[in-house]
């Protein structure tokens, strides 16, 4: 689903584009999809909010554009006054949020993320579920992955995996 490998059988539809061998990698298409890693996958030398502004040096934006929307996105997951802190001074959520950060920067089509709440107290995981949640419209779809029944309930469709295999009980 994240256009990180080739796929192998079947067909990849995105914006009514049909996704040939070789588009998997195309970077137009990858922008529209943002990945929430577990384990947040933080650039250990950047600061939180150089961090966040790292997908938008590349689209154009002026500067301070970028540095304004990555506060709105950091201010959102509650993390404003962490800004020129870096990875290693971060707890496990901390991370997390940034990581949630830097895809809401994005502003992408489609949001994948893996236990996006995992690493977090209550609190920060309810208004975390409540962020990603409240993204989606017609034009935003959120994947998610996770092991909590209460996030899970969230969700207008839940898929259960046992095994490696689709649950149909």
């Amino acid at each position: 689903m994240a256009l990180l490998t080739p796929v192998d059988t079947g067909e990849v539809w995105i914006d009514g584009r049909l996704l040939g061998s070789r588009d998997w990698w195309d970077t137009a298409l990858r922008r529209r999809i943002g990945m929430i890693f577990q384990d947040g996958k933080l650039l250990p030398n950047l600061s939180v909010l150089d961090n966040v502004r790292l997908p938008l040096a590349h689209r154009g934006l002026w500067p301070a554009r970028q540095r304004q929307r990555a506060l709105e996105a950091l201010r959102a997951v509650r993390l404003e006054h962490r800004l020129q802190h870096h990875p290693n001074q971060l707890s496990g959520g901390e991370l997390m949020r940034v990581a949630i950060a830097r895809v809401l920067v994005m502003k992408p089509r489609l949001i994948l993320a893996d236990e996006p709440t995992g690493t977090l107290d209550s609190a920060n995981g309810e208004q975390i579920a409540r962020l990603l949640f409240g993204l989606v419209t017609a034009e935003r779809a959120l994947v998610l992955v996770t092991h909590h029944a209460p996030l899970a309930a969230l969700a207008n469709r839940a898929i259960t995996l046992r095994d490696g295999y689709i649950d149909h009980e």
